[in-house]
């Protein structure tokens, strides 16, 4: 046991999961509580899902500042061998993500947005109108 602590290359591929962990509960937290509309929802998950491509290109490029606990742990000893296995997982991660939520991870929702937004405006107006009669 106190050999496998010692190797560099478990100690690096135990931050990064670290990491990952961390960013999976952030986002769990962020889809719990009161109020949550599918749209939160939605936007959450694809957010998420983009965070993945994003940390994905930087790792290609040997960038693993997003990777906080990666990057304390290994500083710039970062090997080719630890960036691959990096980039292979981020990969996964987004194909199970895309197989789990398929329709929400290829939804656009600013259609939806923008039709809440434009029908609580209509609303404010005719609540305005209903409280506040113009004048004759």
């Amino acid at each position: 046991m106190l050999s496998t602590l010692a190797n560099n290359h478990f100690i690096f591929r135990l931050a990064y999961l670290a990491d990952i962990i961390e960013q999976i509960n952030k986002v769990n937290l962020k889809l719990q509580g009161r109020g949550r509309k599918s749209v939160d929802f939605i936007d959450t998950l694809s957010a998420f899902v983009e965070k993945f491509d994003n940390c994905e290109r930087a790792a290609q490029t040997g960038h693993f500042v997003v990777f906080e606990n990666l990057s304390t742990a290994a500083g710039d000893e970062v090997n080719a061998d630890i960036a691959s296995e990096v980039v292979q997982h981020l990969g996964g991660l987004r194909e199970e993500f895309v197989l789990y939520f398929p329709e929400i991870i290829n939804t656009n929702s600013d259609w939806v947005k923008k039709s809440i937004r434009c029908s609580s405006q209509e609303f404010c107006r005719l609540h305005a109108r209903c409280t506040h009669p113009p004048s004759e």
